[in-house]
This record gives structure tokens, sequence and C-alpha cells, in this order.
């Protein structure tokens, strides 16, 4: 108990950081049922990364594994733009607000101009029950 006592200021501070840590990931969680939020979220990257969002879609998720807080959300999206462009979108991605992971990225040049890619993505969202 006098150990507890001694290092409460420590156990403070590493409550207060992982209260801001939970905190952030209940602001940066997608909701699965409310899809236009969700796909609102890509389109809002595609502007400032200068590409286009040819297709973009919310896959149905498996089921919930039991006793779980969270559970992911799959996304399936083609876009195109130049090299430098798409990279800058896939930046976005790992660097933004949400929580999500990239489980397969294929490059591809366009058949119509030498200097435009599509990239065929697929995403995990990171979503609470």
């Amino acid at each position: 108990m006098l150990r507890a006592l001694v290092n409460r200021s420590r156990i403070d501070t590493d409550l207060a950081a992982l209260q801001a840590a939970i905190s952030y990931l209940e602001r940066n969680l997608f909701d699965e049922r409310s899809m236009e939020v969700n796909l609102g979220y890509f389109y809002r990257l595609e502007k400032p990364a200068h590409i286009r969002l040819v297709r973009l879609n919310q896959l149905a998720s498996p089921p919930a594994p039991d006793r779980k807080t969270f559970k992911p959300v799959p996304f399936s999206m083609q876009i195109t733009g130049s090299y430098r462009n798409t990279l800058g979108f896939i930046r976005a991605l790992e660097t933004g607000s949400r929580i999500l992971r990239i489980r397969s990225c294929n490059f591809e040049r366009s058949s119509t101009d030498a200097n435009e890619f599509v990239v065929d993505l697929t995403i995990d969202a990171l979503a609470k029950l």
C-alpha cells in the first residue's frame, strides 16, 4: 500500500494518458449503421489529395466476435490519379483521424492515360459494437 501511495503521481499520470487514449478512440470510430457519414469521410479526403474516387462501397461486416468492444467495417474503393496523388491519398488514410487498416492495395496504369493510375483498395475501419 505504501508503494502505491508513493507512486500515486505516476499512477495518476498513467490514468490520465489512458483516459485521453480512450477518448481519442471513441471520437474517431466509424459507426457501421451510419453509411453516409462513413462514406463522407473518404469523400472529404478526395479533393485535397487531387484524386477521383471512382467507386466506394461499405461492405457487409463479419459477425461480431463474442465479448469484443470493437469490430472491423470493410470498405472497397477504386481511385484514379497521378502516382504522387494516389500515394498522397493512401498517406492521408494512414495518418487521418479515423482508425483503419489497409488490407489490400493494387496499382495499375490507366488504359486511357499513361500518367494516371488506377488503385483498388480494401480497408478495414474500426467501429464500436
